[in-house]
């Protein structure tokens, strides 16, 4: 979201909560997951006005969800980010994976801890945090 090559980015989560949170963080333009999967309308005007959707949380997306927003918008660079593998799954179907993504890329460095002894954990591999991006371009 601070990559300043991404041009017309939509930050899209499962809650509104979240979202509201990094539109306050980076100024950027929001939505939620259930209101780009299921108002027609909407999704017109997302085709028309951005080109980069940044999809936040996809641990919880099901693998249904994730074919869905491929072929429903094949125009636009998908950025999916998540710990894939890391959480719990979705409540309901098949887990999101990579496959059928271009390139997947894991960050390992956690930059938000600020507890010295967790730190320390995870710097001795005690504790693994990993957070994948996934950027499908076709």
């Amino acid at each position: 979201m601070v990559d300043d090559g991404l041009q017309r980015v939509l930050y899209i989560a499962p809650s509104w909560k979240l979202t509201r949170k990094k539109k306050e963080e980076y100024d950027i333009d929001v939505t939620v997951w259930a209101k780009l999967l299921n108002d027609p309308d909407t999704k017109r005007i997302y085709m028309r006005k951005y080109n980069v959707f940044i999809i936040d949380e996809c641990s919880q997306m099901t693998e249904g969800t994730k074919a869905s927003i491929i072929k429903d918008f094949p125009h636009t660079m998908l950025i999916f980010c998540g710990d894939l593998g890391f959480q719990l799954p979705p409540c309901v179907g098949d887990e999101m994976n990579a496959g059928g993504m271009g390139r997947v890329v894991n960050y390992t460095t956690n930059y938000r801890c600020v507890c010295h002894k967790l730190k320390s954990l995870l710097k001795e591999g005690e504790i693994v945090v990993v957070v994948s991006v996934i950027e499908c371009t076709r």
